[in-house]
């Protein structure tokens, strides 16, 4: 049976990544309106991990390129952490991220559905955020992602919410962009959860809004246009922040298919 393939594929990821800088390392603790999201992000992966011996723990990061958050499980949670990616320049820029954390960690370059065999049930915990998206069989997906996890290990899946306001402006803004993922709904990740055999802890939409996730390529386009569309990003983008500051403040909204940027799982594989 052939491998599912990546509808943006590896060139696009290595261009993707060349040249932007190198991410500093995720700090939930850091003051001001930029780490709001980080914030919220710390707070769904504390309930996650509730009841696990994170301190004695092992992490894998599939689709670790440039990761900012590797260095953040290792220092506020323990793990020793690895990642996992087939962009040669994302695996780089993913290390140096660790190295200028001072966070120690194992990079591995290699495609997700061909892995070295060391690393298969190696892991009590898996995460990805944003790869499954990207492959039509979501379920393959989501089973080779579960392949890394040693017995009674926690998969934890975050995708793009591309089926309500979000999805829309994207496909809007950037239809190149939009056509290299597949929009999944809850339920339907769920589903394709179920179908790799793992046991469903919980998968919801997440946050009650957020467009920083929006992406525009610029690729053949007219420049001004493209500086339009990226300007109207940063002002959505602004709007987000907005109201988690004042839902800070007073309550969360709650998340919902039609405004939530995410969806997120968290699954267990079997105890064999």
């Amino acid at each position: 049976m052939h491998a599912p393939v990546d509808k943006a594929g590896r060139e696009f990821w290595d261009q993707q990544w060349e040249y932007r800088h190198v991410p500093e390392a995720v700090d939930p603790r850091s003051p001001g309106l930029s780490s709001l999201f980080s914030r919220r992000m710390h707070a769904f992966f504390e309930r996650a991990f509730a009841g696990l011996e994170t301190h004695s723990s092992s992490l894998l990061e599939v689709g670790c390129a440039r990761s900012p958050w590797l260095p953040y499980f290792a220092k506020e949670f323990g793990f020793a952490v690895s990642g996992v990616d087939y962009s040669l320049v994302g695996c780089e820029q993913a290390r140096a991220v660790l190295a200028g954390a001072g966070v120690g960690g194992e990079i591995v370059c290699a495609d997700l559905f061909d892995p070295p065999e060391r690393l298969r049930a190696s892991f009590d915990v898996v995460v990805s955020l944003g790869v499954v998206e990207h492959f039509a069989q979501t379920a393959r997906a989501i089973e080779a992602c579960a392949s890394f996890l040693a017995p009674g290990g926690t998969l934890i899946t975050f995708v793009p919410n591309l089926v309500g306001v979000v999805g829309r402006f994207q496909r809007r803004l950037d239809r190149s962009i939009y056509d290299i993922h597949l929009p999944l709904r809850a339920d339907e990740l769920r589903q394709a959860h179920a179908a790799a055999g793992l046991a469903m802890v919980e998968c919801d939409y997440f946050l009650s809004v957020g467009f920083g996730i929006m992406h525009v390529s610029g690729a053949g386009a007219d420049p001004r246009l493209t500086a339009a569309k990226r300007a109207t990003i940063r002002i959505l983008e602004g709007v987000s922040v907005l109201v988690w500051w004042l839902e800070d403040r007073t309550r969360c909204l709650p998340a919902t298919r039609w405004l939530s940027p995410y969806i997120a799982c968290v699954a267990r594989a079997p105890v064999r």
